[in-house]
């Protein structure tokens, strides 16, 4: 079957219209799977409605990955969300549904996602039914989380990680690859042992049993920060994950800012404007820390540029004969503390950072040609 929109995003609602009441045992497993409630009698108020269908009890089935692990009375169903396919066990890995028509139906299900959905704050302003005493509606925070199908390499990468890890945190790999899974929208994960960097941003003091982690959301913003939901989304997954002795902390990236000054020479005024403009928009892509740097693909922890990248960069620029001089300063975000860019940065907090586009400051200067 499949469902009637699609995609189908995660939380859904599958029932199944049972002849007969699950047994007692079989109802505990039910229960355990998805909660009581899980099994209703078929005669129920739907919206006021009373909804009759002749006997036989509604049971809320349990969505699993694949059928590997199924019984042959475990109420399992595989569900492809990116096309709405539902697909039933064959008897010995998974329950067969009852035979009939209408006994199979999401009772509940959202619909939607993908990166469309990530909208700017103050864009949703349409009521799309009437609601008494309401005029307008507007979204006061941008909405996030929508992210494109997985594509083939990232299922390439993800893959053989999963036969290693079997779904249980135990090495810091592990926790960095099941804080991926937690949400399409995590795109960056560093994982610290035995530090409380919620508690202990510098990560001073040792904490045997502490476990950070360090997430990154995917955006196009200058510096890209986990939001409180996202925060708590990662959490809540790892917790059904890993050790219930450790305890776990998440947080969001350390920054540094990069501040660049620089005076290039120019062969012509015209367009000096523009000139100035392109050389900060360049210096902006390649400070992104999730899709700068020399590759595309964004910054490594504890990486910052060099200065001939940046010459390199610059004078890449049409229009720019050469750089007549280059300052870089790498400001830490959270004390506000000044680094020089060649100079390393304190051993802990050496592989915890990353670097994003701060103020540039762009001076032309006229040589003619000889």
């Amino acid at each position: 079957m499949h469902a009637a929109s699609s995609p189908v995003l995660s939380g859904q609602q599958l029932e199944v219209l049972e002849p007969d009441a699950p047994s007692a045992e079989e109802r505990r497993a039910v229960e355990s799977e998805e909660g009581i409630g899980a099994i209703a009698s078929s005669s129920s108020e739907l919206d006021g409605v009373v909804m009759m269908q002749g006997g036989g009890v509604w049971v809320r089935w349990h969505e699993a990955p694949d059928f590997h692990g199924s019984g042959p009375r475990d109420r399992h169903y595989v569900l492809d969300h990116l096309t709405g396919e539902v697909r039933f066990g064959d008897g010995l890995n998974g329950l067969i549904p009852p035979a009939g028509t209408g006994n199979v139906r999401l009772a509940c299900y959202r619909t939607g996602g993908a990166a469309a959905g990530n909208v700017a704050a103050g864009t949703i302003v349409e009521l799309k039914t009437t609601v008494p005493y309401v005029d307008s509606v507007t979204n006061t925070e941008p909405s996030g989380g929508g992210a494109e199908a997985e594509g083939v390499s990232s299922l390439l990468t993800r893959a053989p990680r999963g036969i290693r890890h079997r779904n249980r945190a135990v090495t810091v790999e592990d926790y960095e690859d099941l804080a991926m899974l937690a949400s399409p929208e995590v795109q960056r994960v560093r994982c610290v042992p035995l530090r409380d960097l919620e508690a202990d941003p510098d990560g001073v003091e040792l904490r045997p049993g502490a476990v950070s982690l360090i997430i990154v959301p995917r955006s196009r913003d200058a510096r890209p920060v986990p939001s409180l939901e996202l925060i708590d989304r990662v959490r809540d997954h790892l917790d059904l994950h890993r050790s219930p002795v450790a305890s776990l902390a998440v947080v969001g990236p350390n920054y540094v800012r990069v501040d660049v000054d620089t005076e290039v020479a120019v062969a012509r005024l015209e367009g000096v404007g523009d000139l100035e403009r392109a050389v900060r928009a360049a210096l902006d892509r390649f400070l992104h820390p999730l899709t700068g740097g020399l590759s595309g693909s964004g910054w490594d922890w504890g990486r910052r540029p060099h200065r001939s990248d940046l010459y390199a960069l610059i004078e890449s620029v049409p229009g720019v004969r050469y750089v007549r001089s280059l300052a870089v300063l790498a400001v830490r975000e959270r004390t506000g503390e000044q680094v020089p860019i060649d100079d390393p940065l304190r051993a802990r907090v050496r592989d915890r950072f990353l670097v994003y586009s701060g103020t540039h400051v762009v001076r032309v200067r006229f040589e003619a040609e000889a």
